[in-house]
């Protein structure tokens, strides 16, 4: 497991310097390419942050936010810290976090809805795309 995280690791790093090397421009992300599993989603975004030369600790800094707030917003819902990344990847945040929206795209009121798991939300989402 350590060996696939190092490998993965170097080869981030390598692509992430091929970019910045050949002024390559990211094109905007699609609702299809973002994962739906929480974790996934999570490292796909941090990947994505280092792609455009940024990451979690930077928006924060940036912002006048603490790290933790900015990391957390991967995970539960943050609204500022949530456009953060979403300014920074350079698309909204339904499309980074569907489960947090209603299907008009209005946000849901306070945190995701506690009558049933994260997991079965992702999934309510996953199934109406």
């Amino acid at each position: 497991m350590a060996l696939i995280c190092s490998l993965r690791f170097l080869l981030l790093v390598q692509l992430t310097q091929l970019i910045a090397d050949s002024q390559v421009t990211m094109s905007p992300i699609k609702p299809t390419e973002v994962p739906t599993n929480l974790f996934e989603r999570s490292q796909w975004i941090m990947t994505q942050l280092r792609l455009r030369g940024t990451n979690l600790s930077r928006l924060a800094v940036e912002n006048d936010l603490h790290r933790q707030v900015v990391s957390l917003a991967l995970t539960s819902p943050h609204a500022r810290a949530e456009e953060l990344i979403a300014d920074a990847l350079g698309t909204k945040p339904r499309v980074l976090f569907p489960e947090r929206f209603n299907a008009s795209g209005v946000r849901l009121y306070g945190r995701r809805d506690r009558r049933i798991s994260a997991a079965e939300n992702v999934t309510r989402v996953a199934a109406q795309r």
